[in-house]
């Protein structure tokens, strides 16, 4: 309802509470969380009583730094056999040792002729990410005046000049987005990274309804295919089967599977 949530509790085994910022009180039967597991971490969920290892998994479960940078070019000389000097790239990677790693682009519009320029020159993950991370807008006034994003670029255009040619340069407008997935206060970071044994450790806990069956956890984490938005149409899935179980609602049960099928990520724990 646009605003912040600070409570979800529960009192006497009644429904479900959800508090807000402004203090206003929600009441359900049954409440879905799709929050990233730290930022859940940042609510009072003391009276739910979270089972131990879910609250492990909470505080110790990795999610993953990742960094995107984006430039705006005249045009996609990338698929320009002239000046790809008769390689022309449409869709695919680009993996380089450079600091930039990754380059992606764009499979979309590739027959289009004013498709935009607009090129994934740098996708990182892990210590890449977290070193190219701070470079990128810093969040704090006395940062500001000793680091710039204008030497990030530079050296951006550097790295993509080296695999590309000065084409590059010619080509670039100037415009560019930089994003840092651990700036973002809404995930405190990219995705869920399973450890070795992690599965087996956390998992089941982890995705477990709590508070009598009443409170659900969805979203990329609580997937086998964690990271990926199959996994978060997964989780939806489930979450929606374990109230129809709860509540006993066959009917509804068996036309949810008749309309959606099965998922055969459910028999991790069924």
């Amino acid at each position: 309802m646009g605003s912040k949530i600070t409570r979800i509790f529960r009192e006497n085994n009644s429904q479900i509470s959800i508090t807000n910022k402004a203090g206003q009180v929600y009441k359900y039967d049954h409440v879905i969380s799709t929050l990233p597991l730290g930022v859940l971490q940042t609510l009072d969920t003391s009276s739910l009583n979270f089972d131990l290892k879910k609250r492990m998994a909470m505080r110790s479960l990795l999610y993953g730094n990742a960094v995107k940078i984006i430039m705006k070019f005249k045009t996609r000389w990338w698929q320009d056999a002239k000046k790809m000097n008769g390689k022309p790239i449409s869709g695919g990677q680009t993996f380089t040792d450079l600091p930039i790693r990754l380059i992606v682009y764009p499979s979309f519009g590739v027959n289009c002729s004013d498709a935009p320029g607009n090129l994934l020159v740098s996708y990182t993950w892990s210590q890449d990410a977290t070193r190219l991370g701070a470079r990128i807008t810093p969040k704090t006034p006395s940062q500001r005046s000793i680091m710039q994003e204008d030497e990030l670029i530079e050296d951006v255009l550097t790295q993509l000049t080296q695999i590309h040619g000065e084409m590059v340069r010619a080509e670039y407008m100037g415009k560019y987005y930089a994003y840092n997935w651990n700036d973002n206060r809404l995930s405190f970071g990219a995705n869920a990274l399973f450890f070795p044994s992690e599965f087996m450790t956390l998992y089941r806990s982890m995705i477990k309804a709590e508070a009598d069956g009443r409170v659900h956890f969805a979203g990329e984490a609580t997937s086998v295919h964690h990271a990926w938005i199959e996994g978060a149409l997964n989780s939806g899935y489930r979450s929606v089967m374990e109230i129809l179980m709860k509540e006993n609602m066959r009917e509804e049960l068996r036309k949810f599977l008749e309309m959606w099928g099965t998922v055969d990520e459910l028999s991790f724990f069924i």
